[in-house]
């Protein structure tokens, strides 16, 4: 049987996880964003326009290779045929 202090409980558990999750976003939101651009503006300013283009078109594909190896993601056709796409792309590009 549930008692009021049950339902305190719950109340003060959901304050909690509201702190818990509003800072996991601000982290995210800072080391995740702000972080990574800065870096790679940085990063962009010792590599040639055509090594930096052609690092953030194949952004997609990393993500969707790291996807797969740290969180198990599977391939399926049509990750790899836009995979492939992107990498056409590229090379016509470049060409």
């Amino acid at each position: 049987m549930r008692t009021g202090s049950d339902f305190v409980e719950a109340k003060i558990i959901g304050k909690n996880i509201f702190a818990i999750s509003s800072l996991s976003v601000t982290y995210l939101g800072i080391v995740g964003t702000a972080i990574a651009y800065y870096l790679q503006i940085l990063c962009q300013k010792y590599a040639s326009p055509t090594t930096a283009s052609i690092i953030l078109s194949l952004e997609a594909v990393f993500g969707a290779i790291l996807a797969m190896i740290i969180l198990g993601e599977a391939f399926t056709l049509r990750i790899i045929v836009v995979a492939i796409a992107i990498l056409v792309a590229i090379l016509i590009s470049e060409l």
